[in-house]
């Protein structure tokens, strides 16, 4: 029997994925239900992220990552099991206590994105390389509305596809892509230049491309501080040749060490909190 309760409390969930309290609301609801453990998670990883924004004054921070661990160690395939389709379970990241992460191939995409959306507020793809190579890239997908970054640093789009990607019409939120290790030429930056249909985007990673046109850094090894930053010549040629200051190329303003850099492809975990700091 579904519980319509609920169900309200996860779409509040998902209609609002920046918002702490319909998360805290869900985990009290599951709580109510004697789903403990899982309430539980949401509740330390909510936790876990204000102490990691600097909140962490007791130094509990070590301790509640590892409950949260223990947690995901034990349960964590039942909980995806009433959150994701069974084809993709194994290609998940969790955050402030639901999936938010999820690696996929193109023909998974197409036939799970709905539900992929539906049912937890995933906004990050990791998309994957695919055996079916009758399926290529498709951008015309209800399921990206909410979707603020895509990482394809398998290296499996070209030109033509990222063409495509820039004229979707369901990418609207997107803020950062991952285009490293594609086989891309300026074309690929020319059609992400020149469209009107990615207003939010602010980081475009091309390391390992041909045009890795990405601002540069020097910095301190051993605390990882940023002493200069600059353009490479190229990059400013081809500013030049377009007519325009692409602020996808360049790091946050306000970057100060290497932390404040947004990864250039991220893992479900490791990266993640350098990633969501440039959203």
């Amino acid at each position: 029997m579904v519980d319509q309760d609920l169900q309200q409390l996860l779409a509040s969930v998902i209609a609002n994925p920046d918002a702490d309290k319909p998360r805290q609301d869900y985990a009290e609801h599951l709580r109510s239900m004697g789903q403990i453990d899982r309430a539980k998670f949401i509740d330390l990883q909510l936790e876990i992220e204000q102490r990691e924004r600097g909140e962490d004054e007791d130094g509990l921070l070590r301790i509640l990552q590892s409950e949260a661990h223990e947690i995901t160690q034990t349960h964590g395939k039942e909980f995806s099991s009433k959150e994701i389709p069974q084809e993709i379970r194994g290609r998940i990241g969790y955050n402030r206590g639901f999936i938010e992460i999820v690696g996929v191939t193109f023909p998974q995409l197409i036939s799970y994105g709905s539900e992929i959306v539906r049912y937890a507020p995933v906004r990050h793809l990791v998309i994957e390389p695919s055996n079916d190579s009758s399926v290529t890239s498709n951008f015309d997908l209800p399921c990206l509305r909410e979707i603020r970054s895509l990482d394809f640093s398998f290296g499996i789009l070209n030109d033509v596809d990222v063409d495509e990607l820039s004229n979707s019409n369901y990418l609207s939120e997107l803020r950062w892509l991952s285009l490293a290790n594609c086989q891309i030429t300026e074309n690929s930056l020319k059609s992400l230049a020149n469209s009107e249909k990615l207003p939010q985007l602010q980081w475009v990673g091309l390391a390992g491309t041909r045009v890795d046109y990405n601002e540069r850094v020097e910095y301190v090894e051993w605390n990882r501080r940023i002493i200069s930053r600059y353009m490479l010549r190229k990059a400013t040629e081809f500013e030049t040749d377009i007519n325009k200051k692409l602020k996808w190329l360049r790091l946050p303003s306000e970057a100060q060490t290497l932390r404040d850099i947004p990864p250039d492809r991220f893992t479900c975990g490791n990266d993640f909190q350098n990633y969501q700091k440039y959203l």
